[in-house]
Order: C-alpha cells, then sequence, then structure tokens
C-alpha cells in the first residue's frame, strides 16, 4: 500500500498537474521511468516494457534497476552497487548520463545510454529515467574499430608514407602515418603540431614551386610533384609526392589525401647517368643523321646500332620508318608528324615506341634538330636515349596507385566495395538518377543474430560466414551498373539504378532466400537453425528536393522493421 500511495501521490502533484508532461511521458518513443528515493521504479511508460518484453507496465512497479539487469555490468561492477552508484550521483548532480546494460525478458542482454534527471514533486525527490537503445552504435563502434586495424594494417606495409592536410591557408597536415619514423626519422606529431613543419623541411630550391602549384588543386584534383626533403639527421631525400583533393557533398574543398614514396636511390641513379652523359656528350647517346628529302639514314653511331640491335654499318640506307613500333599511330605516320615538326619549327622531342632488329620493342627519348649538311642537304640529326627502364618504374608507380586505390576502394575481409566505395557509387548514381529521372534503388541487409554467431562460433568462423554471405550477395547484383558492398559489421547494402520498388523487392527476397540455402548453421539463433538475413528496401527517384542521404536512412529504417517484425523478412519503406 505505500508503494501505492506513493505513486498515487506523485500522479496528482505532476504528471495530472502537467498534462503536457503526462502526455509526453505516455507517448515518448524513449522508454521512459520514474525512480523513487528507494531507488525503485514506481512508473514506465509502454515503450520501456515493450523494449523489455513485457506486456504492461504494471509488471515493472516497485522494480530496482539491477532486477532488469545481468548480475554485473560489462565493466565487471555488480549491477546492484553501480545502479545505487549511478543514482546517487544523479540526486547529487541533477542530471547524469552513463552507460549501462538491461536484460529482456528473455535474458537478452542490450546496450543503452541512460539520462538521470531530478524531478521534485512534493517534499520527496524523484529521479526521471529516459533510455534509448545504443546496440547498433556499438556495432558500428566495433565495426569502426576493425576498419581503423585493417587499414593501420595497410598503411605499416606500404613504403609510402600516408597523410592528410588542409585544403588551403597553411595546408597544414592533418594526419600522418607512423612508418615516417622509419622513412625521415620525425614523429607524427611534430607535422600535424606545427602548421609549418612540412613547408620548413622542403628544401629552399625546390619550396617555392612545390607551395606555387598547391593552389591549382582546386581546378586539376591532384597533382605529383617530386623534390627533395630534410629528414630528422638533417640530410636530404628526394621525395615523390602524390596528392588529390577531396570535395565535400557541396563541392567545396574538404582535405587533401596524398603519399609520399622516397625515390632518392632513383634521383642519385638518374643524376648519376646525366652526369656520366653530360660528360660523354654524344658519344653516350645514339646519333643519327636522317635526309630530310627521302627519310633515309646517312648516318649512325655505334650506340645507336647497338641500341637497335644492329651490326656495324647495317642501318644506313634504311628508312626511319622502320624504327618506329606500332602505337595508337602507323609508323608512318609517327614519321610524317616527326618530319612535319622539324619543317615547321626545326626542332622535335618526344619519346618514341621503337622497334630493334629482333623484333623487341622499347621506348627511347628522342631529341632531334635540322641543319644544312654540305653533302646531304637538308638533314635531321637525332640524339636518342633508351628509357625502358624509366617507362617500366612509371608503369609499376602507375599500377602502385592502381592497387592504392583498389586497396581503399574494396573491404579487405570480404574483397567486395567497401563503404566508400559505395559513398562513391552513391553520388555517382543520385546525378545520374537526377539527369535521366529514373528510380534508384537501395536493398540494406543485416545477418540476423550475427553477434551471437560469432559468441558461439567464434570470430575466425564469423569471418569466414561474412565472405561467404558476401560473396553470395555480389552475384546477385548482375548488371554493370548495380554495386554491392560491405556496409559496415554485418551490413551489406544493394544499389540498384534504374530499378522500381516491386524489382527491389523481389531482389530482396531472393538474396534472403539464396542466404538460407547456404545452409551455414546458427545453433545460437533465435529464429532458425542456419543464418538468415533481414532487408529493409527502399526507392526514390533522386531530385533537388530529397538527398541521397534520405534513400540510406529509410532503407535503415526498412530494415529496423524487419528485425523487429521478427528478422528473416523483407521490409519496405515507400516514405521518401
Amino acid at each position: 500500500m505505500g508503494l501505492e500511495k506513493q505513486l498515487a501521490g506523485f500522479n496528482e502533484q505532476l504528471l495530472d498537474g502537467e498534462v503536457g508532461f503526462k502526455a509526453l511521458f505516455k507517448s515518448s518513443p524513449d522508454p521512459t521511468w520514474i525512480i523513487n528515493e528507494k531507488n525503485l521504479f514506481v512508473l514506465c511508460n509502454l515503450a520501456a516494457a515493450t523494449v523489455l518484453g513485457y506486456d504492461s507496465v504494471e509488471a515493472l512497479q516497485a522494480v530496482h534497476p539491477s532486477e532488469l539487469s545481468p548480475e554485473f555490468q560489462p565493466d565487471g561492477q555488480s549491477s546492484r552497487e553501480k545502479a545505487d552508484a549511478m543514482m546517487a550521483a544523479a540526486h547529487r548532480e541533477g542530471v547524469y548520463r552513463f552507460e549501462w546494460e538491461h536484460r529482456r525478458r528473455n535474458g537478452e542482454c542490450f546496450p543503452v545510454e541512460v539520462t538521470l534527471s531530478v524531478l521534485n514533486a512534493g517534499d520527496k525527490p524523484f529521479l526521471y529515467c529516459i533510455w534509448r537503445d545504443i546496440t547498433e552504435r556499438k556495432q558500428y563502434e566495433q565495426a569502426l574499430r576493425s576498419s581503423e586495424q585493417r587499414l593501420e594494417y595497410l598503411i605499416k606495409s606500404t613504403p609510402a608514407v600516408i597523410y592528410s592536410s588542409k585544403a588551403s591557408g597553411d595546408y597544414a597536415a592533418t594526419f600522418i602515418s607512423d612508418n615516417v619514423r622509419q622513412q625521415l626519422g620525425y614523429e607524427p606529431c611534430e607535422f600535424t603540431d606545427d602548421p609549418n613543419f612540412w613547408q620548413e623541411c622542403i628544401h629552399p630550391a625546390d619550396r617555392e614551386g612545390v607551395l606555387s602549384e598547391l593552389p591549382d588543386l582546386s581546378e586539376q584534383g591532384g597533382y605529383a610533384h617530386e623534390y627533395r626533403f630534410r629528414n630528422k639527421a638533417g640530410d636530404y631525400r628526394w621525395m615523390r609526392d602524390e596528392m588529390r583533393l577531396q570535395r565535400n557533398e557541396q563541392g567545396e574543398p574538404q582535405e587533401i589525401l596524398g603519399y609520399w614514396i622516397d625515390i632518392t636511390e632513383r634521383k642519385q641513379a638518374e643524376e648519376a647517368m646525366q652526369l656520366q652523359s653530360e660528360i660523354a656528350q654524344n658519344i653516350a647517346e645514339g646519333i643519327n643523321l636522317v635526309r630530310a628529302e627521302d627519310g633515309v639514314f646517312v648516318y649512325v653511331n655505334e650506340k645507336f646500332e647497338q641500341m637497335y640491335g644492329y651490326a656495324p654499318g647495317e642501318m644506313v640506307g634504311k628508312h626511319v620508318s622502320t624504327l618506329n613500333a606500332p602505337n595508337t599511330r602507323s609508323p608512318q605516320k609517327v614519321a610524317e608528324e616527326v618530319t612535319q615538326g622539324l619543317r615547321s619549327n626545326g626542332y622535335w622531342s618526344g619519346e618514341l615506341k621503337n622497334v630493334r632488329k629482333d623484333g623487341s620493342i622499347f621506348w627511347s627519348h628522342s631529341a632531334v634538330s635540322v641543319f644544312e649538311h654540305s653533302q646531304y642537304g637538308q638533314v635531321f640529326l637525332g640524339v636518342q636515349r633508351d628509357i625502358s627502364e624509366q617507362k617500366e618504374m612509371e608503369q609499376k608507380l602507375q599500377q602502385l596507385n592502381k592497387e592504392l586505390e583498389l586497396r581503399s576502394l574494396q573491404d579487405g575481409l570480404t574483397e567486395i566495395a567497401n563503404r566508400r566505395m559505395f559513398d562513391v557509387v552513391l553520388g555517382r548514381e543520385w546525378s545520374r538518377g537526377m539527369r535521366e529521372r529514373r528510380p534508384l534503388s537501395l536493398i540494406m541487409i543485416d545477418i540476423d543474430f550475427f553477434k551471437q554467431y560469432n559468441d558461439y562460433y567464434g570470430h575466425l568462423q564469423g569471418d569466414i560466414c561474412l565472405k561467404e554471405i558476401a560473396q553470395r550477395l555480389s552475384q546477385m547484383t548482375k548488371r554493370t551498373l548495380d554495386l554491392c558492398a560491405r556496409y559496415g559489421g554485418e551490413e551489406f547494402v544493394l544499389l540498384l539504378p534504374n530499378t522500381d520498388i516491386e524489382q527491389a523487392a523481389r531482389l530482396a527476397e531472393e538474396c534472403r532466400e539464396k542466404v538460407i540455402q547456404l545452409a551455414i548453421a546458427h545453433e545460437s539463433s533465435e529464429i532458425c537453425d542456419v543464418v538468415t538475413i533481414s532487408a529493409g528496401v527502399c526507392t526514390v527517384v533522386p531530385s533537388t528536393t530529397v538527398s541521397s542521404s534520405s534513400l540510406v536512412a529509410a532503407a535503415d529504417a526498412a530494415l529496423y522493421q524487419a528485425k523487429r517484425g521478427g528478422r528473416n523478412r523483407v521490409e519496405l519503406d515507400n516514405s521518401v
């Protein structure tokens, strides 16, 4: 009777006296409680009872919070003792917020964020308690930690130093990978703490050239530069710095992303070759004379013949076009263009793709000038050097760039597209949908009870499960423009351009059935003895009145409804 009188008095003094508060309390979608001075729940709304799995609010009256929780909290504290301590803190400070683990009626535990506020009703203090389920947030945090660990591994295993910096102003570094210690001897904080540190370490002779090109990033989007950089020991190292400007959704410059590669050995080799070339002058280069009248070689030096694999004197009398390898243009066309440039300007230089006597292909850099020869009339003087190694190095660097780009857009575990790739494609297809006024559908998928799967089978088996489901889902996107990506943790997305809601719903149902057909055992599932998925589907015709984030939010809301509706099902959302 004491509790009933107390509850009646509370209702009379506060809830019935403040109609707005009473309506808000009852209709709030968040679980809400009233706690008396004995630290007992004396009143809760229907949302609280529903989330905990109870049929009525009456079943939760006169209950201590620890009775709706596991015996111990994740930090090892007794739920009883910690609950009393948190409520005491709330009475002292007026408002107190903390994380807590509750237990549903069926025994399932889940994390919540609790806010306690002191509420005076008559002469007795009460606590107004509100909490919200943060299970997804915890999952996202775990997924983020996993992603960060994978990214950290990639950064540590690459010889490149990865960095980000401001997009304007002093271009100060905002992040730099730890392997800068091995490459240059500096601590990462030396770059991020001092906005001018990077600029001051550039060789004075190179600094102006590097900084003068940075403003052009807003138009070019990216550029590469080679310059000398002072290391911790005071020595200068040659760096190849490749950077790209990143923009926000409004198209405004957001930050610069880039990486360094130490090319000191390459530069030293190039400088040594240059010095040797200057000392030897034309002796070290392939030299030839071509008669302008008919394009025939009238003289070649030994180096030139060696370069092309001919015996001494064998090349004289041959047409210059016989040395030009097929490219996008025919050998005859290349010869004509070089000849035309020479006749117009008197000088030509560039790279040529050549063919040796044995048919092998190589690249050379050629410098050609024209003059009057006493015997042959007008002739072209050509100086050539083999740049095959340089070309090979450039190709390797291009391959490295592609691999780095691929790694940044691919999920390391499942080897399908990752969240970043999804964001890129979503932006592209959203723009396309606006132009073509065609529907864009999104299926958001979550593996049911995956936490229990990991707890029961272990994380190694959990990774195998993720890979199998990822591969099966990726097989469902058969069109070129369709995208299957890992959204995070055990969540996947299927982005389907030019697809209406009915088509997307059918595909989502097929995905659900295909996953069941995998027959991956899941003894800890509450709904099935094999792994299942839940899916949320939304379709929208992109326009200026909605954003791409609305499509994601609607699909996520539909997924939430599928999980609340029992899981292993597909729900649609037409609210956008």
